[in-house]
């Protein structure tokens, strides 16, 4: 099941939509604080500088002569949005030291690391409105600190990023005469000589042609002792650009078909598997956009009861027959950009995204906003239905229910154990027990795995009391034939739980998981489970006693 994971920013290239960084920030959680959106661009313009050449040697000369970073030595790297007005935003920041991994890494991928720390805009420190995983020109910025991280001492690189946002003699870029929002990846060096500065360029050649990130394993949970032994129990199958005809290795969403076709949606293009062939749909072919330049990024991806599928990519909903391609743009659904697509029991097509949600009945789109549903935002991650008829939709503000004329907002509700929650997803088991991909939007809240059971009662999981090990899911699969749930848990890889306090761990350390970071998980008519990750395309099949591949069918819990 494909879950709208990841409240963050999922764009590509010069297609990721911000607002302006002006007077106020756009990052703020504050939905009064922004202006209209407007576009901003990686790297792009000329001069490539952003700065002020006239000023800019004094701002360094005075970094290296204050005595509040005395102690700084090594670089340092900045992310860094510039808007039309010049007024800069400090997006996150790292130290290192010169010649580690992480310096290496960061001059080949510019965003190919994890662990940035909080937001600065015009010198004052801001909470980020989104939170999770940034992307930028198909690299990762893995931002588990992008949301401010209490409690630990960054003193002075906190103070920098103050300066740097405080600075005001940042540039924009310039594109044919017009100025134009910019974000780069800026390295401060501390030296013998004072302080260098320097704007990280990577190869974007050979990140436009693959983009390959296995992700850190970062498992917080100290406490659960996990036993299993996945490669003695799974085989796991990996497809990538390297050994077959995939388009990319970063994938983005999966969904499989009544006939048994996987379809992965990758960050370019989209990849349908069937008996060991694989065919690609990208730029040129059907119906996408041969004149745009940007990668073709499926966002989402669903398959209907009528073996129709249906793609997300460049603000418009795709749908193929096996014959022939059909698009919806906005003017057709109402929604501004898609964040997932999931079938309803009836056969019904939601859509999810930025302004609301729209069900489509085969005929015809019907839209419903924020006001329509009585949503505490507009911004929706998933919604759909459950065996009850209810439906079920996560804002970026709370998790609402709606049946018949009834409307239980749960993020209202102070004495809700999902007050300060949202959900990235959903999934049923054939016991009528809804489980969540549960969100902490409030700081002072704690994500993790809701379950509502078929009386009623709520209970959520994570790293306190359960065996989850890290409190972020991205996606989630009730396995009917395996009697489990499997979770894509962000920065760990796969969790299997099989509904009684037993935690199964699958990471790339301990299997043939290949990432931590799997954006999306499915199952196919054979049992088998299928995952779009950051590193390629994974099957996974339970092993005979013998050795031998078998599907997950009919196995007892």
């Amino acid at each position: 099941m494909r879950v709208a994971s990841f409240t963050t920013v999922l764009a590509l290239c010069c297609s990721m939509v911000f607002q302006e960084v002006s007077g106020q920030s756009p990052w703020i959680k504050n939905e009064q604080a922004g202006s209209h959106p407007s576009r901003f661009c990686r790297d792009c313009g000329a001069p490539q500088e952003y700065v002020d050449s006239l000023t800019f040697g004094y701002f360094l000369d005075s970094l290296a002569q204050d005595r509040a970073f005395r102690h700084l030595s090594g670089s340092y790297f900045f992310h860094i949005v510039v808007g039309k007005s010049g007024r800069a935003a400090v997006l996150a920041y790292k130290g290192s030291h010169s010649g580690s991994k992480f310096l290496t890494a960061l001059k080949e991928n510019a965003s190919a690391y994890q662990g940035w720390y909080p937001t600065y805009v015009g010198g004052v420190a801001t909470t980020i409105f989104f939170n999770g995983t940034m992307f930028a020109l198909g690299t990762l910025a893995h931002a588990a600190s992008l949301s401010y991280q209490e409690g630990q001492a960054h003193s002075e690189l906190e103070e920098l990023a103050r300066r740097i946002s405080a600075y005001n003699g940042w540039q924009p870029a310039y594109v044919n005469g017009e100025a134009k929002a910019v974000f780069f990846t800026a390295e401060f060096q501390w030296g013998d000589r004072g302080v260098n500065f320097s704007i990280v360029r990577p190869n974007w050649d050979k990140v436009r042609d693959n983009f390959n990130h296995p992700g850190l394993i970062e498992i917080t949970n100290t406490k659960y002792k996990y036993h299993n032994k996945p490669s003695k129990q799974y085989t796991f199958q990996v497809w990538v650009k390297a050994n077959s005809a995939i388009p990319y290795d970063l994938g983005a969403s999966i969904a499989i078909d009544k006939s048994g076709v996987v379809w992965e949606g990758t960050f370019n293009g989209i990849a349908e598997y069937s008996n060991g062939n694989i065919q690609v749909y990208n730029r040129g072919d059907s119906i996408f956009d041969a004149s745009d330049t940007q990668l073709l990024f499926i966002k989402a991806a669903a398959a209907d009861s009528a073996n129709n599928k249906w793609f997300s990519a460049d603000k418009k909903v795709y749908e193929y027959d096996n014959t022939k391609w059909s698009v919806f743009d906005s003017s057709q659904t109402g929604l501004e950009r898609v964040l997932s697509i999931l079938v309803a029991a009836n056969g019904n097509v939601i859509c999810s995204g930025f302004n609301g949600i729209s069900i489509y009945d085969g005929q015809r789109w019907r839209f419903m906003g924020k006001a329509d549903l009585h949503l505490p935002s507009a911004k929706v991650y998933f919604a759909n239905f459950d065996s009850k008829g209810r439906l079920w939709i996560g804002s970026f503000k709370g998790l609402v229910m709606m049946e018949g004329d009834k409307t239980v907002d749960y993020s209202a509700d102070t004495s809700s154990l999902l007050t300060g929650l949202t959900a990235y997803g959903m999934a049923e088991d054939e016991a009528g027990n809804l489980w969540f991909a549960a969100h902490a939007y409030k700081k002072g809240h704690q994500s993790g795995l809701a379950e509502l059971d078929a009386s009623g009662q709520w209970r959520v999981y994570n790293t306190d009391n359960s065996g989850l090990p890290a409190d972020h899911i991205i996606a989630l699969l009730y396995h009917r034939n395996d009697h489990a749930l499997w979770l894509s848990v962000e920065n760990v890889g796969l969790v299997r739980y099989n509904l009684d306090n037993d935690w199964s761990l699958f990471t790339r350390d301990n299997s043939g998981v290949p990432s931590s970071v799997i954006f999306g998980i499915s199952e196919d008519r054979d049992g088998n489970i299928w995952c779009a990750t950051s590193a390629g395309l994974l099957e996974i099949s339970r092993k005979e006693t013998g050795g031998n591949k078998v599907a997950l069918r009919d196995r007892k819990p």
